[in-house]
């Protein structure tokens, strides 16, 4: 994965004190992003317990405008990572927040003004699907539960324009019970989308930035229509990026829809549709051997077919094989660059959802739901040759999956008590699978444009194609008791039942090596996993909480060779894993003390994970001639704690600052393929030890100005940590100004942003091939430079 980090190498010391120089001013010049204080004790949706203290100071709470409205005319809500009242530590971010970053970003990149979270990704908008990922308290975005509208969906930008989200609610340790989720081994992201506005009108926007990137969205809201109130939006949203190295780009667009529907004062209907289709070029996999060897704008051959044959011809012992000028000085300089490996997604959700307030005691909310996929990942492998004797062939691993379920919750308050129980059921289709596709001779033919589905004629041998399909049930049963005033207890527990089944649909001996692939069913079930949270508000100001959940992560699907208990390589494989790789389960406690005030909010979150049976993928081999398997790591200790300070000197001038720190080390040794690894008292790969973030905003009149500081600590590559890498800066801002005056039937909003102020150079993701037990691997990608964004929203 990576090699001996030499911890200097992108930070000199005229850098650092930019950094530090950037910090001090964001304390002191300009005023943080704003985090609504607003949780309620059982759940993750907001509720603002900071507005009264701030009445004065806000004409509009901004977490109530509309995509169609002008935005405040007084401070928006200020930041506060408190979340005064839950029983969990959980966050909120509205629409004030997300308007503080350029149109397009991937709302997950948001996150990580947030203590605990760290998102990395190597485009500046975090949009490539390759070169991204997520941790939240060391655990990897796959461990957490997200939802939207309380629909499990993992990854929001392929489903909902960021301009269309409401606000979304951050629970860092564990999500509720009643969460559907089979994975959320950490917290759930809970995202909601706008509800249409009551009165018509729309948004069009348009973007554009450094490396000829581009957003247009446009919207259009129907506005209350006829005597029963019905209102719905329909969305178009458009983007694209050019790579900063190489000549690849990004593009997506997404279709969002939404119908509100009242039905009487006590029922309503809600109908919403979302289609994504996304195409990206990702950015180079590099190792530290090639970082230090080549530096970091090395790239893929494409457009270049000439270059990337004859390095295929090398690769292969042909004659005419040479390499690009300075490649002979790697260890491994055939894998360094390929033709190309673009990726291609298309996606959709839908969902109705119902709810019924039967009385002041009784309710009940039901969601059916759809979701569908496709996905195409491509690279052109210098490894294989084709009938035709060319020696580069695309490879297609692709997969399709198709999901539908139900969600439904009864809850009945009486006296003190709100007690709700649930069910959550799945069902989803999977099929993966691989294809082989001829390149031409050099000379006799336009090479494959695989950002478009691949020619028949170019097809010539399907490795492997392995179904799939599961079924979840989950139930839940809480109650939420308030026996005196100021304390709020809230327990309950979750069942799983849950089934997978895999069948081999083909195979081809001369491809896999094997004449049989492994196949078969697995189940993993949990009768009881609780939860347990007390909040003590100890007067108006001050409040300490606890809470305490059991959790389990099921083994999904996955291509042949990989790290998937159905993806084993053969046999003994698949068999081994089976009878010894147990679904990993983690027991989370967390106790935190919550200060909020019109001029300070203060949090000290301290929490502890003990996780066992922690599964890690293992890769062996080089990066195309690799196995990935799956290994039981033992019981991993996790200890950490989150702070945060918001201070409000003056109305509309906000600072944030958050310090977080993660301590998480495996508990024993591991012995893999015969060899035995000093993996005790080792931190967990991927994930900083520290992370301090400072941010501020400063809003007068139309105006608003921000700034954020972040410095995140070294991370091992490698499960001993023989590998590591340096820790960096990161310094963003932006402003915009809303026209006080009406530019016809509605205003104008101009803004700016500017990521990676000062132009560091930082390793992004790690891990994106897998993490090795020890030394140098090709598994991590650059993050972006210095890019910059203008945009015009016209609301009306």
């Amino acid at each position: 994965m990576a090699s001996q980090a030499k911890r200097g190498r992108f930070r000199t010391a005229r850098k650092l004190g930019l950094a530090s120089a950037a910090s001090f001013l964001s304390l002191s010049l300009v005023a943080p992003l704003a985090l609504a204080d607003t949780v309620p004790a059982t759940g993750d949706k907001a509720k603002t317990s900071a507005t009264a203290a701030r009445k004065k100071t806000a004409k509009k709470a901004p977490g109530k405008q509309g995509v169609g409205s002008a935005p405040a005319q007084a401070h928006p809500e200020s930041v506060s990572i408190v979340g005064m009242g839950s029983t969990r530590q959980v966050q909120v971010m509205d629409k004030e927040q997300f308007k503080t970053y350029a149109p397009g970003t991937n709302p997950l990149k948001m996150l990580n003004q947030l203590p605990g979270v760290t998102f990395m990704s190597s485009d500046p908008l975090g949009i490539d699907i390759w070169s991204w990922d997520m941790y939240i308290r060391g655990f990897e975005v796959g461990d957490l539960a997200s939802t939207i509208d309380g629909v499990p969906a993992l990854d929001v930008q392929n489903f909902v324009s960021q301009s269309n989200l409401g606000h979304v609610s951050v629970s860092q340790g564990a999500g509720g019970v009643d969460v559907p989720s089979v994975s959320n081994l950490g917290g759930h992201i809970g995202w909601t989308t706008d509800t249409p506005k009551d009165k018509r009108g729309g948004t069009i926007s348009q973007t554009f930035g450094s490396y000829a990137a581009y957003d247009t969205f446009i919207r259009f809201d129907s506005g209350k229509i006829g005597p029963y109130g019905t209102k719905f939006f329909v969305s178009y949203d458009r983007a694209s990026e050019g790579q900063w190295v190489g000549g690849g780009s990004e593009f997506r667009q997404v279709v969002n829809a939404k119908l509100d529907q009242p039905i009487d004062e006590h029922s309503h209907l809600q109908a919403f549709f979302a289609w994504a289709y996304n195409s990206s070029d990702p950015y180079p996999d590099l190792s530290m051997d090639i970082l230090n060897k080549l530096g970091q704008r090395i790239t893929y051959y494409k457009p270049n077919y000439a270059a990337a044959y004859h390095a295929a011809q090398y690769a292969q012992g042909l004659p005419g094989g040479t390499l690009p000028a300075g490649y002979d000085k790697l260890s491994d300089p055939e894998d360094a660059s390929y033709y190309d490996g673009p990726n291609r997604f298309s996606n959709y959700m839908t969902y109705v959802k119902y709810d019924n307030q039967f009385n002041s005691h009784l309710s009940l909310d039901v969601t059916l739901y759809g979701i569908g996929a496709s996905h195409h990942g491509l690279w052109a492998s210098p490894y294989l040759t084709g009938p035709n004797g060319a020696p580069i062939t695309e490879q297609d691993f692709h997969h399709t999956q198709q999901d539908g379920g139900l969600t439904a919750s009864l809850k009945y308050r009486i006296s003190h008590h709100v007690i709700e129980g649930g069910v959550w059921y799945d069902h989803t289709n999977y099929d993966y699978g691989k294809g082989l596709y001829q390149e031409p001779v050099l000379g006799e033919g336009t090479p494959l444009n695989s950002h478009n589905s691949l020619p028949h004629s170019a097809w010539y041998a399907s490795p492997y194609n392995i179904g799939y399909h599961f079924d979840t049930l989950q139930i839940h049963l809480q109650d939420t008791y308030k026996p005196v005033k100021g304390l709020t207890i809230n327990a309950g527990f979750r069942s799983i039942i849950y089934s997978g089944t895999s069948r081999i649909n083909g195979n081809n001996p001369d491809y896999t090596g094997q004449t049989s692939l492994p196949y078969g069913k697995l189940n993993y079930n949990s009768a009881f996993l609780p939860q347990v949270g007390i909040t003590y508000r100890l007067d108006h100001h001050n409040e300490v909480f606890f809470d305490f959940s059991k959790n389990m992560s099921v083994f999904g699907p996955g291509s042949y060779n990989s790290s998937s208990p159905w993806g084993a390589a053969d046999w003994q494989t698949f068999n081994y894993i089976k009878q010894n790789i147990e679904p990993e389960s983690d027991y989370v406690y967390e106790v935190g003390y919550r200060y909020s005030s019109p001029y300070v909010r203060g949090l000290v979150d301290l929490y502890h994970t003990d996780y066992r049976n922690r599964v890690g993928s293992i890769t062996i081999g080089s990066i195309v001639n690799s196995q990935s398997t799956l290994a039981n790591l033992g019981s991993v200790q996790m200890y950490g704690v989150d702070t945060s300070l918001t201070v409000t000197p003056i109305p509309g001038f906000d600072i944030t600052n958050s310090f977080s720190y993660n301590s998480s080390k495996y508990d024993s040794d591991v012995t893999t393929d015969g060899v035995t690894y000093a993996l005790k008292g080792k931190r967990e790969v991927n994930y900083p030890r520290y992370m301090y973030k400072s941010t501020a905003m400063y809003t007068y009149k139309q105006m608003s100005v921000n700034i954020s500081a972040a410095y995140t600590s070294s991370r091992p590559l490698s499960y001993v940590n023989d590998v590591t890498v340096p820790g960096y800066w990161l310094v963003n801002t932006g402003a915009s100004y809303h026209v006080p005056r009406k530019i016809g039937p509605g205003n104008l909003t101009i803004s700016f942003n500017v990521y990676n102020l000062l132009n560091d150079k930082y390793i992004g993701q790690l891990g994106e091939n897998g993490n090795p037990m020890s030394g140098d691997y090709q598994s991590f990608n650059m993050g972006a430079p210095r890019t910059f964004y203008g945009s015009l929203a016209y609301n009306f």
